[in-house]
C-alpha cells in the first residue's frame, strides 16, 4: 500500500527509529512505490528522496532502526547516535540500491550497523572483510546475534582462502607418512575425519604453522577439484558450494580480489545466475581503505628469485633429474645478481625500456614450458597436479610481466 498525502499509512504501528513503541513483526510492513522527499524518518531524518524505490524504502528505514534499538539491548547496551545514524544511511541505500561510504573509528559498532539493515531487508548480501579475524567475528558474534533479533531463518557462510582449509590430498598423504600415534599423524586423522568444516580454526589444539603448511595448500599449488584426486571431499570447494545456499555471504578481500579477475569465485557471471548460482543484491567493503593495497597484491604479478628456487624444488621434489629444475635455479641466481645492481630504489619500468630482466623471463618461460606443457596423464599423482599447478600460476605471472601492452601493466624493479 502507498503511504497517503501526510506520509503516514494507517494500517501500520507507528514506532519510528526510536523503537519506542512495540515492535510489529517485519512481514507485517507494506511499504512501496515512489516516496515522497518530504517524508522523513521520524527518528534519523533520513527522507525517501522522491526515488523509485527498488524495495521498500521507509519501511525498511524505520524497521531497521527499531531492530537496533533491540539489539542493543539484548547486549545490554545503549544506542549511540552514530549507529542509529549508520543504520539509517545503509538501509536507505539498500532502498535505493545506490551507493555509500561510512567512515566511523574502531569499535564504534560498524558491523552490525550494516548487517541489521541487511537482515531486515531480505536481501542477499556479500560481507568482504579485511582480515580473517572479523571474518571470524562477523560469523561468530555479530550475525548470529542479528539473526536472533531480526530473522531466526537468516542463513550465513564464511568463506576462505584455499590456505585456510584442511587440503584432502595432502593430509591423505600425511597420514601415511608420518609416524602412528604422532602429533602429524594425529592431525592427519582429524583433517580426514570430515565431521568439520576443515577450517583451520576448527582444529583440535594449536597448529604451527610448519605443521599447517603439511596439510593445507595455497592458491598458486591447488590444481583444483576436476584436476585433484580427492576433489569431490574438498573442505574450499564444499564452503563454496555451501555459501550458494546461505543469504549473507563473508569473505576476505583476498578472495574477493581474486573473485574480480576470476569471475564467478564468489558469485557468477550474470549469464549463469538461477536459482542453484544466485547472485548478490548488497556488497558491503569492511575496512574498504585496504583496498587498494590487497588489490594489487592479488591482481598483480610478481617474479622473484625466491619464487623461482620455490617452484625448482618442487619440481625436484617429483623429479630430481630435472632440467627444468636446474634452469630456475641458475636464473634465481642471476635474478639475483641482476637486482642488486638497482640498489634499494624502486624503478619503473616502461614498455619502451631495455631492461636486463628481459632475456631471465624469457629463459623461465622456456625451463617451465618443458616439460610441463603437455596435458596431465590421467592416473597423475595429488603431489604432482600440485606442482603442476604452480608452474602454471608462475608462467602466467612471467608472461604478464613480459607483456608489452603498457595500458594494461605498471612495472617496477626492487632489490
Amino acid at each position: 500500500s502507498r503511504p497517503n498525502a501526510g506520509g503516514s499509512d494507517p494500517e501500520r504501528t507507528e514506532t519510528g527509529c526510536s523503537g519506542e513503541a512495540a515492535r510489529p513483526a517485519w512481514s507485517q510492513r507494506r511499504w512501496s512505490g515512489r516516496l515522497p522527499g518530504s517524508v522523513p524518518c521520524p527518528a534519523c531524518g533520513v527522507r525517501g528522496g522522491g526515488v523509485d524505490a527498488a524495495i521498500p524504502f521507509m519501511s525498511l528505514v524505520e524497521d531497521s532502526c527499531a531492530a537496533l534499538r533491540e539489539i542493543t539491548e539484548r547486549m545490554g547496551g545503549g544506542i549511540r547516535d552514530g549507529q542509529m545514524q549508520m543504520v539509517s544511511a545503509v538501509a536507505g541505500a539498500i532502498a535505493r540500491r545506490g551507493r555509500l561510504a561510512v567512515e566511523a573509528p574502531t569499535g564504534t559498532g560498524k558491523g552490525i550497523g550494516y548487517l541489521v539493515p541487511i537482515a531486515v531487508s531480505g536481501q542477499r548480501a556479500l560481507i568482504v572483510t579485511s582480515s580473517i579475524s572479523l571474518q571470524d567475528q562477523l560469523v561468530d558474534l555479530d550475525l548470529p546475534a542479528v539473526a536472533a533479533a531480526v530473522d531466526p531463518s537468516l542463513t550465513f557462510r564464511s568463506v576462505k582462502g584455499r590456505g585456510n582449509y584442511v587440503c584432502a590430498a595432502k593430509a591423505a598423504e600425511l597420514r601415511d607418512a608420518a609416524k602412528p600415534g604422532s602429533p602429524l599423524a594425529l592431525l592427519a586423522e582429524w583433517a580426514l575425519t570430515g565431521e568439520h568444516d576443515g577450517d583451520r580454526r576448527n582444529a583440535p589444539a594449536e597448529v604451527s604453522e610448519d605443521a599447517w603448511s603439511m596439510i593445507a595448500v595455497q592458491s598458486d599449488e591447488c590444481p583444483g577439484a576436476s584436476s585433484c584426486p580427492h576433489g569431490g571431499v574438498c573442505f574450499s570447494e564444499r564452503a563454496r558450494i555451501d555459501a550458494k545456499q546461505a543469504r549473507v555471504v563473508v569473505a576476505n578481500m583476498h578472495l574477493f580480489g581474486m573473485h574480480a579477475v576470476l569471475e564467478g569465485v564468489l558469485e557468477p557471471t550474470p549469464d549463469k545466475v538461477d536459482d542453484d548460482n544466485p547472485g548478490f543484491d548488497v556488497i558491503v567493503v569492511d575496512e574498504a581503505h585496504d583496498m587498494l593495497d590487497v588489490g594489487c597484491t592479488v591482481n598483480g604479478a610478481e617474479v622473484t628469485p625466491v619464487r623461482l628456487r620455490t617452484v625448482a624444488k618442487a619440481i625436484s621434489s617429483v623429479d630430481p633429474a630435472s632440467q627444468s629444475a636446474v634452469d630456475l635455479r641458475a636464473i634465481a641466481a642471476e635474478m639475483e645478481r641482476t637486482c642488486k645492481t638497482f640498489g634499494s630504489q624502486v624503478k619503473r619500468i616502461s614498455p619502451a625500456d631495455e631492461h636486463p630482466f628481459e632475456p631471465l623471463l624469457i629463459a623461465a618461460m622456456k625451463a617451465l614450458e618443458s616439460p610441463w606443457s603437455s596435458k596431465p596423464s590421467a592416473g597423475e599423482s595429488s603431489e604432482r597436479a600440485r606442482v603442476r599447478a604452480r608452474i602454471e600460476m608462475l608462467s602466467s605471472n612471467v608472461a604478464s610481466l613480459l607483456d608489452n601492452d603498457g595500458e594494461s601493466w605498471v612495472r617496477w624493479v626492487t632489490d
